[in-house]
């Protein structure tokens, strides 16, 4: 599909290298081909052999400001104004990894999704795993991870150009209840979702105050599950419930992008760089 917000299409949020240089940031850096680990450069001595290029050096990228925004709520833990842009389904993905640096294979999957869904690139999303393992530990980081985000991005196994889970997909695997995560707003309705209602106002009341808290899980109790994220996301950034910019909610990174619009909105009334 190709489009505006609500529809995936890689890149499209992107901007254009002028507007980049005019705010002050690079330009973004390109998914690369080569194994995870390894830089090249053109052959420029005899001594370079047969082969051509050779592996220069450590393995580094260049990180752009949504890399670098999810490296810093990692390293600090998931509160903040840094983890605003964070819808609940993810931000339960990047507590559990700051706390205990490891997912299961299906959360990992989702976020390494979610951050392709932002719109970073295959190597940002792999130095953002990679920052997970302290020294020492970078066969496990190989071994689990690297063939595991390359794939995601077409750049192994069938080559296949995977999508962002969607708003509808992780509230299927809520309502299955097979251990699969998903959608936090799902589950609340109908009998039995009384527990489930408590325990999201629970998890909700460190983004918005416990009145708020109560009214969205709510809408979650009348099996309004993205009505719900809609409002908390309306309630999480100061706005009346219906007045904020988040109106179709496809994606988790629909709410990511909605919130760092925002953001740069606020800066550029303030006159910040």
């Amino acid at each position: 599909a190709t489009g505006g917000r609500g529809q995936w299409r890689r890149g499209w949020r992107r901007k254009t290298s002028k507007d980049r240089r005019s705010r002050g940031e690079r330009d973004p850096v390109i998914a690369s081909s080569l194994p995870a680990g390894l830089h090249v450069r053109p052959p420029t001595r005899a001594s370079d052999g047969p082969y051509g290029r050779l592996p220069t050096g450590p393995w580094t990228v260049e990180l752009g400001a949504d890399a670098k925004r999810v490296l810093r709520v990692l390293r600090r833990g998931v509160k903040g104004v840094a983890a605003r842009p964070y819808p609940p389904c993810m931000r339960r993905h990047l507590q559990t990894l700051h706390r205990e640096r490891h997912l299961k294979h299906h959360s990992r999957w989702q976020l390494t999704l979610f951050l392709k869904g932002v719109d970073m690139s295959v190597d940002e999303a792999l130095a953002v795993w990679r920052s997970q393992f302290p020294h020492g530990k970078m066969a496990d980081f190989q071994r689990e991870h690297t063939y595991a985000v390359r794939h995601s991005f077409g750049l192994e196994g069938k080559m296949a150009d995977y999508p962002p889970h969607t708003c509808e997909r992780l509230g299927k695997n809520s309502a299955r209840g097979a251990g699969e995560p998903g959608c936090p707003f799902v589950g609340c309705a109908g009998a039995g979702g009384g527990s489930r209602a408590d325990a999201l106002k629970r998890e909700l009341g460190v983004l918005v105050d416990p009145s708020a808290a109560d009214e969205v899980a709510a809408v979650a109790a009348a099996g309004a599950p993205r009505a719900a994220c809609r409002a908390l996301f309306d309630h999480a950034h100061g706005m009346s419930p219906g007045t904020g910019p988040l109106r179709d909610l496809r994606f988790p990174h629909d709410w990511y992008h909605a919130s760092v619009d925002l953001e740069d909105e606020a800066r550029e009334a303030a006159g910040a760089p």
